[in-house]
């Protein structure tokens, strides 16, 4: 982790600002406009969640959640960084921290679908799946849980090197994925101008 980087990625489930979150979903996304703030809390308690952070304040900037069995599949969901600050790395932190987070449960298959940040979730592995370029699918590693491995411990906060995959940069660096399968008539990802992704 690079402490003279302005944020910081963390997978510390106590750390997630439930209101900000709520906040960036459902006022910045076209397919979860309104969406309840007990919905939204729901879903957090029911995935694995993620977060960026402002250094200096604390502040929450991104937030992802992974739906999984911790076996064989997951899906990347709500995938949303504060519209006021795209362009500055915080995408690219957020997804890069994402999967080095999932990978020692060793999936057979990460899913998501993105309307417009292909590109970005193709710098980490995903493929079009198809003819569909909405649907994208990551192959994993194995079949399951690592030999040895243990649960997801209450505290797995880290943050990837400022050299490594995650660090800012310039390009496309707001990934915005969606809902679980049951909302699949919903892309998933709107446009870089319209904020934050479910």
């Amino acid at each position: 982790m690079n402490d003279d980087q302005p944020y910081e990625f963390s997978t510390d489930p106590a750390r997630i600002d439930a209101a900000r979150v709520h906040d960036l979903i459902s006022r910045h996304t076209y397919w979860a406009k309104d969406r309840p703030r007990h919905v939204m809390d729901a879903a957090i308690a029911g995935s694995r969640p993620y977060g960026v952070y402002r250094r200096s304040t604390g502040e929450q900037v991104g937030f992802a959640r992974i739906v999984t069995d911790g076996a064989t599949f997951a899906w990347l969901a709500d995938v949303i960084v504060d519209p006021d600050l795209r362009g500055e790395g915080i995408g690219k932190l957020l997804v890069a921290g994402v999967v080095a987070d999932v990978e020692p449960l060793g999936l057979r298959r990460i899913l998501l679908a993105t309307a417009d940040a292909h590109g970005l979730y193709e710098r980490y592995g995903w493929r079009p799946i198809g003819d569909d370029f909405t649907w994208m699918e990551r192959p994993g590693t194995g079949t399951g849980p690592q030999a040895g491995s243990q649960d997801a411990p209450t505290d797995r906060a880290h943050g990837p090197g400022q050299d490594g995959p995650g660090a800012n940069g310039p390009g496309q660096d707001a990934p915005r994925s969606d809902a679980p399968p049951t909302d699949a008539p919903h892309p998933g990802e709107p446009r870089a101008d319209q904020g934050s992704a479910t």
